[in-house]
């Protein structure tokens, strides 16, 4: 097979390299805005924009299989994988994370939508944001609903795309995080509460600090995965799945 794999997680590129030295031909594409990957296999980046779209790309460059190893909120790129294996025929897979598990000692608390997370925060002084990138719905709702003593700090791998504002600091860093360094911001910033999506996969540094300092934590639902699809939560069932595929 020739399989087009959408990444962009560190899984993805895991992926990538297993399929690639089981001898399949792979080509890995990501947005590429914060860092490109070093993989053995062909990698593309920058959207499917410039090839005419997905369905074009698909078709020009004779893909017989898609992987979907995207984040598990980046909607606008699997509805597009979606309808793009529909249209073409060809095998799609999902690699989904496993949900994240909390323990007896997480103060964890499930949001459906922004607007009811972010309403949420009244009562908390120093709010840590680690959800991504801020619409400018989102900063008009925190600002709206902000006491005037509140303070956000605000951690992204690129520049925000909205104005700076006095109640909130800005951090530019990119993960993985130590638990080390988590718990130094937590106590530096005096977090008193979390904001994060719920992305799933392994526990990150972020969410064991705050159970460590028993701060609550504010998650996002994820977004559904289509009944349909072949999903699945690891690496190794997956590429169980393409290799049979692949001789089938």
């Amino acid at each position: 097979m020739k399989l087009l794999l959408l990444g962009g997680t560190r899984d993805a590129k895991n992926l990538a390299a297993t399929l690639h030295a089981q001898g399949m031909t792979v080509i890995y594409s990501i947005a590429g805005l914060v860092r490109q990957p070093s993989l053995p296999c062909k990698v593309i980046c920058g959207g499917f924009s410039r090839h005419g779209g997905l369905i074009p790309y698909i078709r020009d460059n004779h893909i017989t299989g898609l992987i979907n190893a995207t984040h598990p909120f980046a909607q606008k790129m699997t509805h597009t994988a979606e309808r793009a294996t529909a249209q073409t025929g060809i095998p799609y897979w999902r690699l989904q994370r496993p949900n994240w598990q909390p323990s007896t000692d997480d103060q964890w608390q499930h949001f459906a939508d922004w607007e009811t997370l972010l309403e949420s925060l009244h009562s908390y002084s120093s709010i840590f944001l680690t959800q991504g990138q801020l619409s400018e719905s989102m900063l008009i709702s925190l600002n709206q609903h902000r006491p005037p003593h509140q303070q956000f700090i605000h951690r992204t791998a690129i520049k925000p795309n909205h104005a700076s504002h006095h109640w909130m600091t800005w951090i530019q860093s990119i993960g993985p995080f130590s638990l080390e360094s988590e718990l130094a911001l937590f106590k530096k910033h005096r977090i008193d509460v979390l904001v994060s999506k719920h992305s799933g996969g392994a526990l990150p540094a972020k969410l064991i600090a705050a159970r460590q300092l028993q701060i609550p934590v504010k998650l996002l639902q994820r977004p559904t995965v289509t009944a349909s699809v072949a999903t699945y939560e690891n690496i190794e069932d997956l590429v169980v799945a393409v290799s049979q595929a692949s001789v089938a």
